[in-house]
């Protein structure tokens, strides 16, 4: 009996040591290791972005398939209103946590456009392609909507017809957009002229617009090359001088590239692509560099001084100045004539450059003298003032008349006149010189020159005044 409860103890004993050892393993058991995912913003299909005003509802955020289908929380420009006002809004949306997904925030769901009404698509509002190709090769042309354009169904036409044309030739290309949200249908839309090639063409110099062939040391670029519509888009190389090397020193160069081939073009070399000249710093316009012409003219048909720069020279805008003045001047005498030169590529602006002067004289034939006795007044009694006067006649051998007038002669007692040391009776306020007139009976033949005098006198309450013109004929 004694064994037996013996036994039945030890039993006991261990079934409460085996029973203490299992639960100490479950407590030190370490928890399992998190594997939920974390929603990124590219697992959502994102619509309704472009709206107008008036019909405006939520944007829609729909989860891809395996993806978290948490509660979406969506915000407009940080808020969660729906806007209803014309204008963009930054849309983020908030995934919460569902299981084996965990939740996300700030996610990125574009922007939301609120269009005031309808627009009309226009053509440029499409980026078109595909419009040079080759036989053998010809696919449709493509016309894709820009950023924030109408999305719109697209129907092109080729010469008025939808089926795309495979033969060499050039046709014309239009297309159609279907209404969609924000946007009104359009029709006829041009998008431009597919030009089917037979082969692939051979560039030539004149395909390309050339640019930037004379500058100045100090600020040299390179040489522009740009093919033009329609034309090979190769990879363009530039020699000069055959070198691709860029020069940067005074002189000329020669400027030859190739053309790489492209869809429907073959390569080219050495084409001409003219000369780059290279100056030296600017210069500075001296008068020697230009023509001057038109300095001698007569009065009644007087035109602009010419200024002309001689080749190789500055060609900035040119201002004439007639002593000092930029009004040409029209009346006999003589001008001095100045000029500035504006800034031209290679050449600095210039003022008060010297031209020379213009000389303005008294057209052939009769001349008249007004004589002003009230300047006589002012000088002492038989005190002479002299005035010469050119006159140029180059008609064949004739005489010249001269008329001397009085200004106020009723302001005189008396008025007389002398021609050399001749008196010349009969006459009064006007007086006529003339081939007639026993003191100047001379007729001149070309190349002839002399000097004459005329002097008028006259008595103001007793006193005699008087006053001397002498004038110089050159025939």
């Amino acid at each position: 009996m004694k064994n037996t409860v013996k036994w039945l103890g030890i039993i006991a004993l261990t079934v409460i040591i085996t029973i203490f050892l299992v639960s100490c393993d479950e407590l030190t058991t370490e928890p399992e290791t998190d594997t939920n995912q974390t929603p990124v913003a590219d697992d959502f299909i994102v619509s309704n972005l472009t709206q107008t005003a008036g019909s405006v509802i939520a944007v829609t955020i729909t989860p891809k398939e395996g993806k978290s289908s948490g509660a979406i929380t969506i915000y407009y420009n940080g808020s969660t209103s729906i806007p209803m006002g014309v204008g963009t809004y930054n849309v983020t949306f908030d995934v919460a946590a569902i299981t084996s997904w965990n939740a996300a925030t700030g996610l990125i769901g574009g922007t939301l456009t609120i269009n005031a009404t309808n627009l009309n698509p226009v053509a440029s509002d499409f980026d078109i392609c595909n419009l040079t190709q080759t036989i053998g090769s010809v696919t449709a042309v493509t016309i894709t909507p820009q950023t924030g354009k109408s999305n719109g169904a697209i129907t092109i036409y080729y010469n008025g017809s939808q089926t795309l044309p495979t033969t060499a030739g050039s046709y014309a290309v239009t297309f159609d957009v279907a209404a969609t949200i924000g946007f009104n249908a359009a029709t006829g839309l041009i998008a431009g002229i597919l030009t089917i090639n037979a082969t692939n063409q051979n560039p030539v110099a004149s395909d390309f617009d050339i640019g930037n062939l004379t500058q100045t040391i100090g600020s040299i670029t390179a040489v522009t090359i740009t093919p033009q519509t329609g034309k090979s888009n190769g990879a363009i190389t530039i020699y000069y001088n055959g070198s691709t090397t860029l020069p940067t020193t005074a002189g000329s160069y020669t400027i030859t590239f190739d053309v790489a081939a492209s869809t429907g073009w073959n390569a080219a070399a050495g084409l001409i692509g003219g000369t780059l000249t290279i100056n030296a710093p600017n210069q500075t316009p001296v008068s020697s560099d230009f023509d001057i012409g038109n300095l001698t003219q007569t009065e009644g048909s007087v035109s602009a001084v010419t200024i002309t720069p001689q080749t190789g020279k500055s060609s900035g805008t040119i201002t004439i100045y007639y002593n000092g003045s930029t009004t040409l001047l029209t009346t006999a005498g003589t001008y001095a004539v100045t000029f500035d030169v504006a800034v031209s590529t290679g050449w600095n602006e210039v003022t008060g450059l010297i031209a020379g002067t213009l000389t303005i004289t008294i057209p052939e034939g009769t001349v008249s003298f007004n004589i002003d006795l009230e300047q006589i007044i002012d000088l002492a009694p038989n005190i002479n003032s002299g005035i010469t006067l050119y006159l140029t006649n180059n008609d064949e051998t004739r005489p010249l008349t001269a008329t001397f007038t009085i200004t106020n002669p009723e302001n005189y007692n008396s008025i007389s006149w002398r021609v050399q040391d001749t008196d010349v009776t009969g006459t009064g306020a006007s007086f006529t010189l003339n081939a007639d007139n026993p003191a100047y009976n001379q007729v001149f033949a070309p190349g002839q020159s002399c000097e004459h005098f005329v002097t008028v006198f006259v008595f103001i309450n007793g006193i005699p005044y008087n006053k001397t013109v002498s004038f110089k004929i050159e025939y």
